[in-house]
């Protein structure tokens, strides 16, 4: 049993070693390691997160909590989070996957609220100049 509860320690500990490699601003916030706080960092940008695990480090009944404006881009996400919540053997891999997850959200965000292409204006002026300066009114 000692074997078996030092090999659990140094996964752990092993496992931590990498988690902060890929998320340096994530901490874990007590001794057995069931309390994480800090930031996921996606696209040069922090947002707060806690993971809380239970006893058992089962990340199936993990909960995540966040602030509002990661809360607000994961919208519509949840789902694949919750799954693979599910199905990520460890904590690392659940915040590989998460951040994927980020980074494609704020990649689609940004596609949402992007400028139009400048060909837009261009053919926008000429269909003014079509129909006469003198018809455009300001609102």
């Amino acid at each position: 049993i000692s074997h078996c509860t030092e090999l659990h320690k140094y996964c752990t500990m092993a496992e931590t070693s990498s988690l902060i490699k890929l998320s340096p601003l994530l901490l874990p916030q007590n001794k057995d390691k069931t309390v994480y706080d800090g930031f996921i960092t996606a696209q040069e940008k922090d947002f707060r997160i806690r993971i809380v695990l239970p006893s058992d480090h089962q990340l199936k009944h993990a909960r995540l909590q966040c602030c509002w404006q990661l809360k607000q881009i994961l919208h519509g996400y949840q789902h694949i989070i919750k799954q693979r919540l599910q199905h990520s053997s460890d904590l690392l891999g659940f915040m590989l996957e998460l951040k994927a997850v980020l980074e494609l959200a704020l990649k689609n965000k940004q596609e949402l609220h992007a400028a139009p292409p400048p060909q837009y204006y261009t053919q926008l002026i000429k269909e003014i100049e079509c129909l006469g300066w003198d018809k455009y009114v300001c609102f």
